[in-house]
């Protein structure tokens, strides 16, 4: 359970992050 959301929140982190650079 912890490896999953952590892997999840690892993703939409980065993704964030990517989308605002972009920008």
């Amino acid at each position: 359970m912890p490896s999953s959301a952590r892997s999840r929140r690892t993703r939409r982190c980065r993704r964030r992050r990517r989308r605002q650079r972009w920008s």
